[in-house]
């Protein structure tokens, strides 16, 4: 990967450089498989009405392995009635083009990014093209049920290359994204939120880019960007709506099937209510389950599943990319012999135009920059003398340097530059560089080693009177080349094309974050309903407790003497009425609790006293042998920040599920760790008790809702625990399967003071 300077060693430069870090880790999606050019003029000869069978039969046949799985395909016929079709034209007329570039995009696509060996601690190439195959067969079943406006082939292609971002992520940070992978795996949450947080990026965003960079439809590539928001996310205006929200159900049942691995492990609404929600009727819905497992089987047997290594196809696509290389170099270099030195610098302008691209990124505009200017002035850079140059961000305090050698990829670097810098007025004439790098970077002492000892020269690079970038070449060559109205024009060209990019790259960021605001917006109107829910229990609670206390305080007064009274031959009776009173007050005040609890008191609190607070809160409402508790926790845990009193009551509500859950063995464990991801406590409760089903688990924290039989709870266990876990900064949530236990996490903040030592390793108590 790329050298970031200082932002491994400095936590308060992070949030300035990370920017920067995202833009280095999208950059890096030039090394990457480009689309087999069988695919690329495919798409482009069957994008049109227009477009002749013969040239499209000659372009298959031209690819033995794709006529074969061609003829393959087109020999499953549809509504299972096979179909002869031994010749290519033939197999081309009975699919028809859509059909046709689909399948071949699929394959061409498969091919790239096969199931090669997969990291030890890395993705499971065959067991990730498993969902992804997973998602785009039912995906296409979806589209032939719903009768979309796109084929259904199309919607299969948007199914299967909806995560191909992951792939992209883990080609470019192997270790980074095993450390993703990890986590994932560690805490069953979402890979998408730890993309995020660990890389800055997630796959997502990837995707999308990838799908431009390849140019794909557009409908692949919002499917590859949405894909993980339900269609109520989706503003009405993207094209592509109802086909994100199949992928999105498609991707929900591969995942509650348990085809392949997708690193999700959440499931925020199930396939049942998607379908609903999209029109699908629930028989439509269990038919495709249903028959979902033989058609990946032949859509597998199709796509050779297993057979095919993308190693080869990287070493081709590299000794492709080093053969064009050196002929530009020598095309280059014929040209420049023979002509006069302010037409070469001008030709130099003419060609950094033809080779800026719509998609390029800031580091790689930086190693255009440099490649450039050492070509115009003929500098020929080396080890020890490079060309260099440097672009501003326009939205945080970095400067993206890139450094060519010569031969090499440009070096590339992220530093932070002084508040000051840039100056108002910009420079127009050639400097010592010695004068610009001191006020240029905070470190100028690192960006003096990364440049080399030589010295050199520096050009300023200016759009609309700002100061946006530069240029830097050693200061012993001596050239003309760069001088003049050639070498103004040439500097004023790259500052045009510094302050385009900045503001492409902005609008970028804007559309990303609308869509993010989009989907944030989603969640928080699920919360403010729940908000809304929770109010209107307190006030039923506040006007229960005005009206019902009194009269049940005079009707268990009264009741209490009638039991007392030594003549009343109902002495029972009347006792038992008076604890009903007293029962219906408490249920009272128990919902006055629930609804406007105490304000919460956080301190430093250590974890092992904490856990076992929580047990003995539960032994003294039970006692000590309605649940045998064991806790432990992991060598080296912080203390965590929270209030003592009410964690200790949420672990006794949790402790409480758990008991009901094992009644016949009644056994749980509390546990503890650091959450080094986000430097926080995790607590567990895990019980191996009969587990929840699906339902059950999505209404666990709605007030009221309980599972045991009626009279046995009231169903304000769980939602008391979220509302007291919530009020010491924490989240709480749950991960069950009938049969199979349930586990209960809770994420605390950790203490920033201390409150005694990290627990000790070796930990248990039973």
């Amino acid at each position: 990967t790329s050298p970031v300077n200082g932002s491994r060693d400095n936590s308060d430069r992070r949030p300035q450089l990370q920017g920067q870090q995202v833009a280095l880790i999208l950059r890096q999606l030039d090394s990457l498989p480009t689309l087999p050019g069988v695919a690329t003029r495919l798409l482009e000869l069957t994008a049109s009405n227009q477009s002749e069978t013969r040239e499209v039969v000659q372009l298959i046949q031209a690819d033995q392995s794709l006529t074969a799985k061609l003829l393959s395909l087109a020999g499953r016929a549809e509504a299972g009635i096979r179909t002869e079709a031994r010749t290519v034209e033939k197999a081309v007329l009975l699919l028809g083009f859509e059909a046709v570039r689909s399948a071949v995009l699929s394959i061409k696509v498969f091919e790239t990014f096969g199931p090669a060996t997969s990291r030890p601690d890395g993705l499971d190439r065959g067991e990730f093209w498993k969902h992804c195959l997973a998602v785009a067969t039912a995906a296409e079943g979806l589209a032939r049920r719903l009768r979309l406006d796109e084929e259904p082939e199309e919607v299969f292609v948007c199914g299967l290359l909806h995560d191909i971002g992951k792939l992209a992520l883990e080609h470019c940070l192997p270790k980074s994204f095993a450390k993703v992978i990890a986590a994932t795996d560690q805490q069953y949450g979402n890979i998408a939120t730890y993309e995020r947080e660990i890389l800055g990026v997630d796959h997502t965003v990837v995707g999308r880019r990838l799908a431009q960079q390849w140019h794909l439809p557009q409908t692949v590539e919002q499917v590859l960007w949405l894909h993980h928001q339900p269609i109520g996310a989706i503003p009405e205006l993207v094209p592509a709506r109802r086909v994100v929200a199949v992928v999105h159900l498609a991707d929900t049942i591969a995942r509650e099937q348990r085809f392949g691995y997708s690193g999700n492990y959440t499931f925020p609404r199930s396939s049942g209510e998607l379908a609903a929600e999209i029109g699908l009727p629930a028989e439509a819905l269990a038919d495709l389950i249903e028959q979902l497992p033989g058609q990946i089987e032949r859509r597998a047997q199709l796509l050779g599943l297993d057979q095919v290594s993308s190693e080869g196809l990287y070493r081709s696509a590299l000794a492709r990319a080093n053969t064009e290389l050196g002929r530009l170099n020598e095309a280059l270099r014929r040209r420049a012999v023979g002509l006069v030195q302010q037409a070469e610098a001008f030709r130099q302008l003419r060609d950094f135009g033809a080779d800026l691209r719509g998609d390029m990124s800031l580091p790689g505009l930086c190693q255009l920059l440099a490649v450039t200017w050492a070509k115009a002035g003929e500098l020929r850079p080396n080890v020890e003398a490079p060309v260099a140059a440097y672009l501003i961000s326009p939205t945080d305090t970095t400067v993206v340097a890139a450094a060519w050698t010569g031969t090499e990829p440009a070096e590339l670097t992220v530093l932070e530059r002084r508040p000051e810098f840039p100056p108002r007025q910009v420079p127009t004439e050639v400097q010592p560089a010695e004068l610009v790098l001191p006020k240029l970077a905070r470190d100028g002492e690192a960006l003096a080693r990364w440049l080399g000892p030589a010295s050199r020269l520096h050009r300023a690079l200016s759009c609309g009177g700002q100061w946006v970038g530069g240029l830097l070449w050693p200061a012993a060559v001596q050239t003309t080349r760069l001088q003049g109205d050639a070498g103004d024009a040439l500097a004023a060209a790259m500052g045009f094309a510094a302050e385009a990019l900045a503001e492409r790259d902005h609008a970028a960021t804007l559309a990303e974050q609308l869509s993010q605001a989009s989907q944030r917006l989603y969640v928080a109107q699920q919360a403010l309903t729940e908000t809304r829910a929770l109010a209107a229990v307190g006030e039923m609670a506040a006007g229960a407790a005005h009206e019902i206390n009194n009269p049940l305080a005079v009707i268990a007064g009264r009741a209490q003497l009638m039991a007392e009274s030594d003549d009343q031959p109902d002495r029972k009776a009347w006792q038992t009425m008076a604890e009903q009173a007293q029962r219906i007050s408490d249920i009272v005040s128990e919902m006055m609790e629930f609804a406007r609890p105490a304000k919460p008191r956080p301190e430093p609190l250590a974890v092992d006293e904490l856990l076992q607070a929580g047990r003995d809160v539960f032994a003294r409402r039970r006692g000590p042998e309605a649940l045998a508790v064991t806790v432990r926790v992991a060598p080296g845990t912080p203390a965590a920040q929270a209030d003592r009193e009410q964690v200790a009551a949420a672990l006794a509500e949790l402790l409480d599920n758990a008991a009901y859950a094992t009644r016949d063995k009644p056994a749980a464990a509390l546990e503890a760790e650091h959450d080094e991801v986000n430097d926080q406590i995790l607590l567990r409760v895990v019980d191996r008790g009969v587990g929840m089903d699906p339902q059950t688990q999505r209404d666990a924290f709605t007030p009221f809702f309980s599972a045991r039989p009626a009279g046995r709870a009231r169903g304000l266990g769980l939602s008391k625990a979220r509302r007291l876990i919530e009020l010491s900064g924490g989240r709480i949530w749950i991960r069950s399967a009938a049969g199979e236990g349930t586990t209960v996490f809770v994420r605390l903040p950790r203490a920033s003071g201390p409150a005694g030592a990290d627990f000790p390793p070796g930990s248990e108590t039973p």
